[in-house]
């Protein structure tokens, strides 16, 4: 239900110093859309000065980052119920992309219909860069930039709540390299640091739109990959990534040569199964792989269990 501002036609009763001196940007357009003022703030946010944007249509900030889709329901919302409110990303006069939290609310004349339209701005660029430094840091690794462990977890249970894998199925896999601990023991951790790195870059080479991959910690990494029933593509994936990291390194004018152990896994299985069940049993064929000689891969096998805790005193 629309809720009429009753205004005067005239803007000089509008409160000029709240105009003036508010600490949001205020623009008022026509019901032509048409802009007919703007106050200091929104000047010091946009970098148009009055001359350069008054009769220009709020169009002038467009970003390109919005689709028709996104004004269309902005105008809906305008006729509908009066107002709009939401975050936008514009263009500032320098060129410069900022987002900025816009208000847009109708101002209808005594024969109710709009009459002008008062968009309040504020740029909230900071704000969500900040939100979203954080938001990274808790998903991803800060040395490599691989997704972390938390990510991974989240990526995999909203792949397992899917139902439209049809014939395909989803692969886990855990990663331990082998002879990291040689690295860091004889050329240093800071060597170690850049092995990583630019084991992480091989790894996002590798499994490019085929899957992700996150550093668990140390010299451990687990990913998952879409497989198909019927085929074996996923372990063609996996050979690459042992490729990959037996591919030597030069550090510090020496050749770095490792390699990997890897354990695989499946889903769905027979059972109903967690995600961090799934990891654990990846990990367990990764230990399975390094025993049998390392630079492989080996498929869990629920047998295997049963055969350590034979073992175990």
């Amino acid at each position: 239900m629309k809720t009429p501002i009753e205004t005067p036609l005239s803007l000089s009763t509008l409160p000029s110093i709240v105009f003036q001196f508010s600490s949001d940007g205020v623009m008022l357009t026509d019901d032509q859309r048409n802009v007919i003022d703007i106050n200091p703030k929104f000047e010091l946010i946009t970098g148009y000065c009055r001359e350069e944007i008054i009769g220009k249509k709020p169009s002038i900030l467009s970003s390109g980052v919005h689709d028709k889709k996104f004004y269309d329901e902005m105008s809906a919302s305008l006729k509908t119920h009066g107002n709009w409110c939401g975050d936008i990303w514009n263009t500032h006069k320098n060129g410069e992309i900022y987002l900025e939290n816009l208000s847009i609310t109708t101002v209808y004349g005594n024969d109710k219909k709009p009459l002008l339209y008062l968009a309040m701005i504020r740029d909230i660029t900071e704000q969500r860069l900040h939100r979203d430094k954080l938001e990274h840091e808790s998903l991803y690794d800060p040395l490599t930039n691989l997704p972390n462990r938390k990510l991974l977890t989240q990526t995999l249970e909203d792949s397992i709540q899917k139902d439209d894998l049809g014939d395909n199925k989803i692969c886990v896999f855990y990663l331990d390299l082998d002879g990291f601990k040689q690295v860091n023991d004889n050329l240093g951790h800071h060597v170690g640091d850049q092995v990583l790195v630019e084991i992480a870059t091989r790894f996002n080479r590798c499994l490019h739109k085929k899957g992700i991959i996150s550093r668990i910690g140390g010299d451990e990494f687990a990913g998952i990959l879409k497989a198909n029933k019927s085929d074996l593509h996923h372990f063609k994936t996996l050979h690459e990534i042992l490729n990959s990291v037996t591919t030597p390194l030069n550090l510090k004018g020496q050749d770095v040569v490792l390699s990997a152990s890897i354990g695989v896994t499946f889903w769905p299985q027979s059972e109903k199964i967690e995600s961090n069940k799934l990891l654990q049993q990846a990990d367990f064929a990764m230990y399975q792989a390094k025993r049998k000689g390392k630079n492989r891969f080996e498929t869990f096998d629920q047998s295997h269990i049963f055969d350590e805790t034979k073992k175990s005193p």
